[in-house]
């Protein structure tokens, strides 16, 4: 596959509203703000960070529940470990 990727598949409803809450979350949350700061320094696209935003909004319950452990850095701990 050549070029931009696109989604078609999942539910429509989610795959709308994760990304507006990506963005304010890179705004208000300390987390998810210094993790958009790294894509940043990294010089990925707006898009691009916006999109690692809305995934890691999207695994981070799971990873969780998962642990036993609250907040958004739950889904770091568990790769480390």
């Amino acid at each position: 596959m050549h070029g931009q990727r696109c989604i078609w598949s999942g539910r429509v409803s989610v795959r709308q509203k994760l990304p507006m809450a990506a963005l304010v979350a890179s705004k208000h949350n300390p987390a998810v703000r210094s993790m958009r700061a790294r894509l940043d320094a990294k010089g990925k696209p707006p898009k691009v960070a916006l999109v690692a935003l809305t995934r890691e909004l999207l695994i981070s319950p799971n990873a969780m529940l998962r642990i036993g452990t609250a907040g958004i850095n739950a889904t770091t701990q568990s790769k480390a470990a």
